[in-house]
């Protein structure tokens, strides 16, 4: 356990500042396939998926009927279909619940998580490394291409989504790794929590609407598409009213034990918890850097506490965007 650790933090030293290639086994795919796809999941997702092409990937969201969310995806198209990145144990119970919705729809909802094998490239060098591997690279952020070999999706903060056959994937993972080190999944912990982007895990489906975890601002809904699960809701919650909660960037003192779900207490609001841990990863230093939904009113009211009125004391970190 000792060695483990002492991995994870010389790996996470690398993070930002060299080039790494990192695994990204606990996520899963699913794919739909068929010639109402497209008219399926703009009824069920919150974004606008007639803006999905095979040259432009998009964030989503999936909700239940009062608004909150039940999983979040990374979408991008290719010839075979729309493709969604979620967490792995929660493809197929999500696959399963989409699936009960497409009746007499041609649309078949697969779980591809085991012929589909998502890793990234991370990094300064990364761009170089996929135009001298794969020939091609994108240019900007979201945008997408197909090889091959591969597909290939640029997220932000130089994070480069690669997913290819699982037959052929130690042979193309190779070619990256035989240039720079690999790294563990925690990898990916750190780039949502430094990017500011949420991942929906087990723990905290239903939790939130969109605009609770920035969603809107990251480009993950579309208010003028028309009806799907929640929108209602989602849509008066931007409209109507004052959100009363939002995504925030934390660091927590050294020894916190934090978990994602792990509820947080303001000074404003007693013994009610004010927010919630999205996501998390453990620092150099000890501390833990994280993604918390919080009450705006707490955190403009005074400190933040972990787990408990009297818990560890919250530092608010700045995000790599501008909330409203």
């Amino acid at each position: 356990m000792a060695s483990q650790e002492h991995d994870i933090l010389n790996e996470t030293a690398l993070l930002g500042h060299e080039t790494v290639v990192v695994d990204l086994s606990k996520l899963g795919i699913i794919r739909f396939q068929g010639e109402d796809t497209q008219t399926f999941l703009q009824g069920q997702l919150t974004n606008d998926i007639r803006q999905l092409k095979t040259d432009l990937a998009q964030l989503s969201a999936y909700c239940t009927p009062k608004g909150r969310m039940l999983a979040n995806f990374l979408l991008w198209q290719t010839e075979d279909g729309v493709h969604a990145l979620l967490p792995a144990e929660l493809a197929e119970p999500i696959r399963k619940r989409l699936a009960m919705f497409i009746m007499r729809s041609k649309v078949k909802a697969e779980d591809m998580s085991a012929l589909l094998t998502p890793f990234a490239v991370y990094g300064p060098q990364a761009a170089d490394s996929i135009h001298a591997v794969l020939g091609a690279c994108p240019a900007q952020d979201y945008q997408s291409i197909h090889t091959d070999q591969a597909s290939v999706i640029r997220l932000p903060q130089d994070f480069f989504l690669i997913v290819c056959q699982s037959a052929a994937a130690e042979v193309v993972r190779g070619h990256f790794t035989a240039r720079h080190k690999p790294v563990g999944g925690h990898a990916l912990d750190w780039w949502l929590v430094q990017s500011g982007v949420p991942l929906i895990t087990p723990s905290t489906q239903e939790q939130f609407v969109p605009q609770m975890a920035n969603y809107e601002v990251l480009g993950g809904v579309n208010f003028k598409k028309g009806c799907y699960p929640g929108q209602e809701i989602v849509a008066r919650t931007q409209y109507l009213g004052k959100l009363k909660r939002r995504m925030y960037r934390i660091s927590l003192p050294a020894d916190s034990n934090a978990a994602i779900g792990d509820e947080l207490y303001g000074v404003d609001m007693g013994d009610q918890a004010i927010g919630m841990l999205v996501n998390l990863h453990a620092g150099l230093d000890g501390k833990t850097e994280a993604l918390a939904v919080l009450q705006i009113s707490s955190v403009e009211a005074g400190p933040i506490h972990h787990k408990a009125t009297d818990g560890a004391i919250a530092d608010i970190l700045p995000l790599p965007y501008n909330v409203a």
